[in-house]
């Protein structure tokens, strides 16, 4: 059970974007049960949800610089609350097997519909890391404001550690 009731539903409207024709291909998409072990050696992982929803976040968490129980998401020494925050992070992959490859923790897209209607306008907004405060106005189409702050963002140094404790 997610701890923000917000994410589930800010979290899963950026798959739908998967499916169009902005990035001009397909990428495959699965619910966290239907990720195999073959797919954590073979491809990237990118994942939605916080360790609540998404069993496979809860199984990379605890090799990652950061934290994220029911009650809190942390970075260094910060402390946000998890019922109104989530985490957006990128980081070699942890699990045994998965050497070569990235993982990704996403609760939600940096752009919407207003930047896709622009190619110039789709590119990495944020860092390595970031926390997102989400409120209860996650994205729809067409999506006119998304509750959405960006508290904190910042780069892992060359061995993936936080640079500077946030």
């Amino acid at each position: 059970m997610p701890a923000n009731p917000h994410l589930p539903k800010y979290c899963s409207a950026p798959r739908v974007f998967y499916r169009i024709p902005y990035y001009r291909g397909y990428l495959p998409v699965k619910n966290d049960t239907e990720v195999t072990e073959s797919d954590v050696q073979q491809c990237n992982l990118i994942l939605f949800g916080d360790p609540g929803s998404n069993s496979w976040i809860r199984k990379v968490l605890p090799e990652l610089p950061a934290r994220w129980t029911r009650d809190t998401v942390q970075l260094g020494a910060k402390k946000y609350s998890a019922a109104d925050h989530g985490l957006q992070l990128i980081s070699p992959n942890p699990l045994p097997g998965a050497n070569g490859r990235y993982v990704v923790l996403n609760s939600g897209h940096t752009y919407h519909d207003a930047e896709l209607r622009f190619s110039y306008m789709v590119f990495p907004r944020l860092g390595d890391w970031a926390v997102m405060k989400v409120g209860p106005n996650h994205p729809v189409t067409p999506a006119p404001h998304v509750s959405e702050t960006v508290i904190d963002s910042g780069f892992f140094d060359e061995a993936w550690n936080l640079t500077v404790q946030p």
